[in-house]
């Protein structure tokens, strides 16, 4: 499978006011590229439509604007058949249901571009440059998982979304319809932008490496957590209580990835087959108690343990203290990233782990860490690898290459992740997913090796 290498986020403009939401509506790349020169495909037309929307008046304005990476003569504003007064929130539904069909069919021996709509709902303010956000991403059978990490991380989210038929389509639409005058949940969506991945596919694995990175340049600040969608943040209003950890990491190095423990929540009986919300933990010392009572375990730690052993769970079990805010992680490593305060209730943010070369071709942790300002920074992380689809080392190779550029761990004492168990593939499925992934493990490889002179086999 090549490597489909999808550019970055073209286009960043002025929010407006908090009550409206912009819609970036980016309706044609005219560009198929696979890396390697295997094949280039030139598609005659480039269009570009930005439609600024507020879902709550169902009004938008055509706005005009510069490109940073394209000259106005490579670009066709598509406005002159669109009326910005009577445009409205069915009609903006309706072209993206019009671009979906244009799109040529994609398949495994015919793999075509997808098309990528960066910003497509935008957050209603701008972010600190040192903010946090969270990156994360998702199938449209996926938002009731979305909501509820939302509402733990409580902050600013980069989403991306994968649609790949008409009724995703309006899957998608509906959620914000549905959410839009809740107020539960409106104002978490309110710091929440968008970014849509269409492909008209059949046969087409989850390209979760692509989501990925689209989140991930799209996040509009320096700082990052990339958590996978099935994961729950810890401890409540995660975003906030990390805000405040990092103040105190000053500074904190680009080099330096900060993981989030990982755990599976078990369903109550084994009779059942998924865990509950109602069933987490209210904090860190409610989390150790049911680790040792075997109701949660490490994620993947009887199908795959060295995805996550390198973190040392046995430190951060041992490191609970108590505040009125939560768990207070306490260790005495001095190399350990510490809090600096001047009372004797200092305490150690996190401790430092030592990842071997050997460990670091399978860890796969949840992080936050350091991305610069933009896809253009030299501080921004190595890129996801593209190519990998389905199950196999998608994760993996991300950080594999970090740890090959230089990145290294250290383990929050006072925050940690969640996985709701659930029924997943089969054993034989997953072994189908990874052959197939086989011939971009060697592309990925071939490139370590050239990159970093790093030898990896499969």
């Amino acid at each position: 499978m090549p490597h489909t290498h999808i550019d970055p986020p073209l286009f960043l403009v002025s929010l407006p006011h908090h009550s409206r939401i912009n819609a970036f509506f980016i309706m044609r790349l005219a560009r198929n590229r696979y890396d390697g020169g295997i094949k280039k495909l030139i598609v005659p037309t480039m269009m570009m439509m930005v439609i600024m929307i507020s879902l709550f008046s169902e009004s938008a304005v055509i706005s005009n604007f510069t490109s940073s990476s394209l000259s106005s003569s490579n670009l066709e504003v598509m406005n002159e058949n669109l009326d910005s007064t009577t445009t409205n929130y069915m009609e903006l539904r309706a072209s993206v249901k019009q671009q979906f069909q244009q799109l040529p069919q994609s398949t495994k021996k015919q793999m075509e571009r997808p098309l990528i709509f960066p910003h497509f709902l935008r957050r209603s303010s701008r972010l600190p440059e040192n903010d946090i956000v969270l990156a994360t991403h998702m199938s449209t059978s996926k938002f009731d998982n979305f909501l509820l990490q939302l509402q733990y991380w409580n902050g600013p989210a980069s989403v991306s979304i994968y649609i790949k038929s008409i009724e995703e389509i309006d899957q998608f639409f509906d959620f914000i319809d549905d959410n839009k005058n809740n107020n539960n949940h409106v104002l978490l969506l309110d710091e929440t932008s968008f970014h849509i991945i269409m492909e008209k596919t059949t046969d087409l694995l989850y390209p979760h490496n692509i989501l990925r990175q689209v989140a991930m340049e799209s996040i509009e600040s320096n700082y990052f957590v990339a958590m996978d969608v099935d994961l729950i943040p810890f401890p409540k209003n995660c975003h906030d209580h990390l805000v405040q950890a990092v103040s105190r990491i000053d500074p904190l190095p680009h080099n330096i990835f900060l993981v989030f423990p990982s755990f599976a929540l078990l369903p109550r009986r084994p009779t059942e087959d998924y865990a509950t919300a109602d069933m987490l933990p209210e904090s860190k010392q409610d989390a150790v108690i049911m680790y040792r009572q075997k109701k949660l375990i490490m994620f993947h730690g009887q199908e795959f343990p060295q995805g996550q052993a390198p973190t040392q769970y046995d430190i951060w079990l041992e490191n609970v203290g108590h505040d009125d805010h939560g768990p207070i992680g306490k260790n005495a490593n001095s190399s350990a990233i510490t809090a600096n305060n001047n009372n004797n209730n200092a305490h150690d943010d996190a401790y430092p782990i030592s990842v071997t070369a050997e460990q670091a071709r399978d860890y796969e942790p949840y992080v936050m860490g350091y991305r610069g300002d933009g896809p253009s920074s030299m501080m921004m992380p190595p890129r996801y690898w593209e190519g990998f689809r389905g199950f196999g080392r998608d994760k993996i190779s991300f950080f594999h290459e970090c740890y090959s550029a230089g990145y290294r761990y250290r383990v929050l004492n006072d925050f940690f992740c969640i996985h709701l168990e659930h029924p997943t593939q089969t054993q034989e499925e997953k072994m189908k997913e990874l052959k197939d992934n086989q011939e971009t493990r060697l592309a990925f490889y071939a490139h370590l090796k050239e990159r970093y002179g790093v030898e990896a086999t499969i």
